[in-house]
């Protein structure tokens, strides 16, 4: 039977096989697979398979016979494809234990058509079991032979099998290399041999090769490893440089990759490995995932699918039953309504390590002579408090965790208190590689093996019947890969080695009432696994080549014209090279500099980098869900030279789905967009690159700030006026009580006070209205996150997108412009610190946008959300100290938060601009927020810092890093740092903006003339009273601003009386205003004191009752019926009588109708109210300027009092004026 065809009848074909050949090629593929099958039947092994039926004592199984054809069709049909045939990989899908090494075993060592093949693995512990598998392990037991010398000796006697093992075992010979420094050597010597096996863990290969992991976000602070330099002196005569390329070209003349235990989540690095090497590619899985078929660029032309219920019903593996513990400790789950009411604390407690013991003793006991089983838990700490509970049972388990190292681990602290001959015991039986247990008799002997990850690959003792769960495995492809480890059934005949049992903890996986168990969840995916084999199995046309080529099915599919939203437009997916002309873009950029760019001139970053760019923001875009990355063409035009284009299609399942899929595909663009010495990016699925591998960096804040420009002094309101309307702010008070964060939104903010601690605020995003060439726009300014966004009616094309680009540039680099005066009010930015200034002394971190408590976050980052709330409780400022023992050392800063010791850094570049960021790192801060059930355990920080494209539970601390998420007090005073910048809160020169200097009060001696006026005629220039009256009446105002606003009004009322709400209203129904006055007047020099202002700032704050956001009406008074007088007492008791209510309007309104009038105003929200107090000899407003650069603490109590002030009239909406002495 031709191995390649699936019988038409029958439920067991020995796996099914999809093939697709070009029809071109067909009849020179058909001869070189059928001259290498006849050279291959030469071998014994391989005729012994073909006469045994579906599972022979001798030679391969019907699967591994058909999954070889399938490799030699693979690599047939790769030898004939034409110079332009996109790069396709082969895949073979096996269960684990189904017979995966006999195939690559086959491959590697017998094919015709491999001479040369490079086999990678994702660990270690599986290149050395590889290496004795393809040596001896696997034709031992299969066909009684030993390969060496390049060539595979069949039939030999035990005797010889043994000298043989033992020689590979001690190095004497090695038919099989692994790619390590000490062993490069010999790979060089041994490359003109007729047969060469090779195998390597892919970090491994990446040291040769020099692979660096994309720019992603992900990847930011992750040191980039050294190309491998032990390489020198392979040949003589050639340098370092000349033996590294002569050695990486003999890894790319390989005849085939082989990507071992392919069922792992599938790291981008593997593929841009395989890639590197450019050779036919064969990958092993037992679970594909979606990503596979990107990355490794499987197009389901050649798969081989061999079904788990086959596998199972042939007897080749064990059965799967799942199963609750034998017999749960009674009275450990209470029932009814005391379970319902029982608290997420109780249930915590109640599921511990020591209550899953309890749980799992009676099937402990029951665990057949000779058999084994492995308990899966979510963190180091739970498997170290589960082997002491165990040991407290009278059961020595192993416990194999990456963590298991380092001094203070390798003490094993957790196991104080136990007699010394027991510690030893359980240390003795604590690893860190599962190969080392190999040389423990201990180990062997033990029936209860632990592990976090450990376990999931490499392990093929079938001893393993059993798996019991203490936490829930973070995916379906995990409970597959961890369920292999028990179902290898070398003997048909043990009656106890035919099940492997599945027992999970009756732990819940959440908090609320009704979430899955351990058990539940670990045995609804086995069964959704187990639907998927089905459909694999009966639908194997479209299983695996539907979802490789979908968009190319859309792209078939997709109508050529439609009539949509009002107009035809044409199939985006027909055309297969749009240019940019296609595209149009939403007006708003992430804006960056480069580093070592200075000059703002078209040329000043060169198209290189454009171009090197754009190469990498494709590579970082691999590690989104994102395909069909195509860089768009430009078309002509000079604007074009400016701008690179990315076109992709994101992918994301929906997320109303519990346990279906719907694929929802989006067309997403990233534009990059050259202007001047900045660059502009924007990608519609969000920014994905790292930027400081990339050189690209924040611009400073004044440059940003140019996009609120200052009005020109004496400009009126035109159609590019600066107004600020709302402001998010970030204190940099780090004290428990201190201001986080502040949001205000008003009509006008740079006219009003922001907040009284404004000086020691940054503005961390700014909206309203900034300038946009001669015109205005409504813009978004995020300070923090170096973005602008101008509101437009639609979409920009993308020339037009570019021209806004070069404005916006523009003003960003014209130092002529000066950011608008309201910028001033805030925290004054200093240069970064140098390294002794940058000495950090206290810390915050600001935690609460990282441990955002939304559930897609807290899911996508694989965070445990009780540890999440735990954490933020130690949300307060931390005291750093140095904690170096040796004064002779590098200090060591460090701070405690909460029970987690973190250590600091201040990293300090001179450069041209020069930079200053601070680092921290703190394993336990990592791990308390790593969800136990995340997909690969553990979390980024603790992953091999090449192996990148795995979901992992993210690192908090590289996430703070990167936003740099904390304010830090510095050894330099007064300077804070927040945000990657540095800040000296001080009170500025805007505060000053509420005193308008006015030189006629200089003459006043009294506020109405009852006191210190000795002669009448000079009650209109010697008393407040006097001015205003005059104002009204037509004085002149001189430059007085106050004076002016006076005129300006039609109704001007005096209130002053014994219980007066103010001394004057008046209102100006044109510039719809409302001044509500208070008078004071001393006869003594003005200057500046808190105390001389105390008396009329009350009665002015006392105001707001009547004019602020939740005033009340007055009673109109009866005096106001009669004239307003004073008797002038040091003037001979003279009498000046003045009208209450002067009007413009005809006829006048009676007091009445007034008072009517001014109730009305106070409550129209149209109406601006303005407290003015109108003042002589209490204030200076040239000496208050001298106290913003004052230490005097009178001078500091009166400008905080005075801010205080203001911030209380401004937070009521309304404006507060001060008339002072100049």
């Amino acid at each position: 039977m031709d191995l390649l065809t699936t019988p038409g009848t029958g439920r067991s074909t020995g796996g099914v096989v999809t093939l697709t050949v070009s029809a071109a090629e067909r009849s020179k593929i058909a001869k070189t697979y059928s001259k290498a099958m006849e050279d291959l039947n030469a071998l014994k092994f391989w005729r012994d398979g073909a006469k045994g039926g579906y599972r022979p004592k001798r030679g391969l199984w019907m699967p591994q016979r058909r999954a070889v054809a399938l490799g030699h069709a693979y690599l047939a049909s790769r030898r004939h494809a034409a110079a332009d045939t996109p790069r396709e990989a082969a895949l073979i899908k096996m269960p684990t234990g189904t017979g995966k090494t006999g195939v690559i075993a086959t491959l590697a060592c017998t094919s015709p058509l491999v001479k040369k093949v490079l086999i990678l693995t994702p660990r270690a512990g599986l290149v050395h079991q590889m290496k004795y598998d393809l040596s001896f392990r696997f034709w031992s037991r299969s066909v009684g032979g030993v390969y060496h010398d390049c060539q595979l000796h069949e039939n030999l006697k035990q005797e010889e099998i043994d000298r043989l093992t033992a020689s590979v075992k001690n190095g004497k010979m090695a038919p099989v290399r692994v790619l390590a420094a000490d062993e490069y050597e010999k790979i060089w010597k041994e490359r003109n041999q007729e047969r060469q096996i090779l195998v390597s863990t892919f970090n491994a290969l990446h040291l040769i090769l020099g692979i660096k992991a994309p720019p992603h976000r992900s990847m930011y602070g992750r040191d980039q490893r050294p190309v491998a330099s032990s390489l020198q002196g392979l040949e003589d005569g050639m340098t370092a440089d000349e033996c590294l390329e002569a050695f990486q070209g003999l890894l790319k003349s390989v005849d085939l990759v082989i990507v071992d235990e392919g069922h792992h989540e599938p790291a981008y690095s593997w593929a841009q490995a395989v890639r590197a090497i450019g050779k036919p590619t064969i990958i092993f899985s037992a679970t594909p995932y979606r990503n596979d078929y990107k990355y490794f660029e499987i197009d389901g032309n050649f798969v081989f699918n061999l079904p788990w219920q086959e596998a199972v019903r042939e007897k080749l593996i064990r059965e799967v039953v799942f199963a609750q513990p034998v017999a749960a400790s009674p009275g450990k789950l209470p029932t009814g309504r005391a379970a319902r009411v029982s608290s997420a604390a109780a249930k915590s407690e109640r599921h511990n390590p020591q209550s899953f013991v309890d749980e799992f003793a009676a099937t402990l006991a029951q665990l057949p002579a000779g058999k084994k089983a492995i308990v899966h838990a979510g963190t180091f700490a739970s498997l170290k408090a589960l082997q002491r509970a165990f040991f407290d049972k009278g059961e020595a388990t192993v416990l194999i965790h990456d963590a298991y190292k380092g001094k203070e681990e390798l003490e094993c602290s957790d196991l104080d208190g136990l007699p010394g001959a027991a510690k030893q015991q359980l240390k003795e039986l604590r690893f860190l590689q599962v190969r080392q247990t190999e040389r423990s008799t201990a180990a062997q002997h033990a029936r209860i093996w632990m592990h976090q990850s450990k376990l999931m690959e490499g392990i093929d003792d079938s001893t393993f019947i059993e798996i019991w769960l203490y936490d829930g495995l973070g995916s379906a492809r995990l409970v597959v890969q961890q369920i292999g480890r028990a179902i290898r059934r070398p003997n048909l005949a043990d009656p106890t080695g035919q099940v492997a049992t599945i027992r999970g903890s009756s732990k819940r996986l959440d908090r609320y009432e009704s979430a899955p168990t351990v058990a539940e969840q670990t045995q609804r995916r086995w069964n959704e696994y187990l639907a998927y084999e089905e459909y694999a199995a009966q639908r194997s046309d479209i299983a695996f080549i539907a979802e490789t080529q979908l968009i190319a099915s859309v792209k078939r599919t997709a109508p050529a014209v439609q009539y949509i939203a009002g107009e035809f437009k044409g199939g985006h997916l027909l055309d297969q090279n749009p240019t940019m002309a296609a595209f149009v873009l939403p007006r708003r950029a992430v804006v960056c500099r480069v580093r070592g760019v200075l000059k703002h001139e078209p040329s000043a970053i060169p198209n290189e980098f454009l171009d090197e760019l754009q190469a990498s923001c494709c590579e970082a875009m691999q590690l989104e869900e994102r395909f069909d990355i195509v860089a768009v063409s430009a078309p002509a035009g000079d604007v074009y030279r400016d701008v690179r284009l990315i076109r992709y299609l994101a992918w994301d399942n929906s997320p109303y789905l519990a346990s279906h899929h719907i694929p929802e595909w989006r067309l997403g663009v990233m534009a990059i967009v050259r202007a001047g010495r900045y660059i502009f990016l924007i990608d519609t699925e969000g920014i994905c690159i790292d930027h400081d591998r990339l050189g690209l960096l924040s611009p400073e804040p004044v440059e940003l700030k140019r996009l609120f420009a200052r009005t020109p002094d004496g400009a009126i309101p035109a159609a590019n006026a600066t107004r600020i309307v709302e402001t998010v702010a970030s204190g940099l008070d780090t004290s428990e009580l201190g201001l986080r964060s502040i949001s205000v939104r008003k009509h006008a903010l740079d006219e009003g006070y922001f907040d009284l601690a404004e000086t020691s605020q940054v503005p961390t995003s700014v909206r309203g209205f900034g300038q946009l060439g001669n015109k205005s726009a409504r813009r978004r300014l995020s300070l923090s996150r170096s973005s602008v966004a101008d509101a437009t009616n639609k979409h920009l094309l993308v020339k037009d997108y570019v021209e806004w680009a070069r404005v916006v540039g523009n003003t960003m680099a014209d130092g002529s412009i000066q950011p608008h005066g309201y910028f001033d009010r805030f925290a004054r930015e200093v240069p970064p610190l140098d390294q002794d200034a940058g000495v950090p002394q206290s810390i915050l971190l600001d935690l609460w946008e990282l441990l955002e408590t939304a559930t897609e976050t807290q899911e996508e980052r694989a965070w445990d959300s009780e540890e999440v709330k735990e954490l933020l409780k130690y949300d307060t400022c931390c005291e750093i100290t140095n904690r170096s023992a040796d004064p002779m050392e590098p200090p060591r800063y460090i701070f405690n938060f909460g029970p987690h010791e973190v250590e600091i850094k201040y990293i300090y570049r001179s450069a041209i601009p020069s930079t200053g960021r601070y680092s921290i790192s703190s394993s336990g801060l990592d791990n308390a927020v790593a969800e136990p059930n995340a997909p690969s355990g553990g979390t980024e920080a603790e992953a091999d810092n090449t192996v990148f494209g795995r979901t992992l539970s993210a690192s908090l601390t590289r996430l703070i890093n990167q936003e740099q998420s904390f304010r830090i007090v510095t050894s330099a005073r007064g300077v804070v740092y927040s945000k990657s910048h540095f800040y000296k809160p001080e009170i500025n020169e805007a505060l000053m903006s509420i005193l308008e200097p006015c030189p006629m009060v200089d003459l006043v001696v009294s506020e109405k003339g009852d006191t210190r006026l000795d002669n009448s005629a000079d009650w209109g220039t010697k008393t407040l009273f006097g001015l205003v009256y005059g104002w009204i009446n037509g004085a002149p105002a001189g430059d007085v601003e106050f004076a002016k606003d006076l005129q300006r009004c039609t109704t001007v009322i005096c209130d002053d009386r014994t219980d007066e709400t103010a001394d004057f209203y008046a209102i100006d129904p044109v510039a719809r205003r409302v001044l509500i006055v208070h008078g004071k007047a001393d006869n003594g020099a003005a200057g500046v004191s808190a105390r001389k202002l105390q008396d009329v700032t009350r009665q002015a704050v006392a105001s707001l009752a009547f004019a602020g956001s939740s005033r009340r009406e007055f009673p109109f008074s009866a005096k106001w019926d009669a004239d307003w007088k004073v008797v002038l007492q040091d003037a001979g008791d003279a009498e000046v009588n003045k009208p209450r209510i002067v009007t413009a309007a005809i006829p006048a309104p009676t007091p009445v109708e007034a008072h009517a009038l001014l109730l009305k105003v106070l409550a129209d929200p149209t109406y601006k109210k303005e407290i003015v107090m109108l003042t002589s000899g209490l204030l200076s407003r040239a000496e208050a300027l001298t106290t913003l650069t004052s230490t005097d603490q009178r001078h500091l109590q009166f400008l905080y009092f005075l801010a205080g002030v203001r911030s209380t009239f401004d937070r009521a909406g309304v404006r507060y004026r001060i008339v002072c002495n100049k």
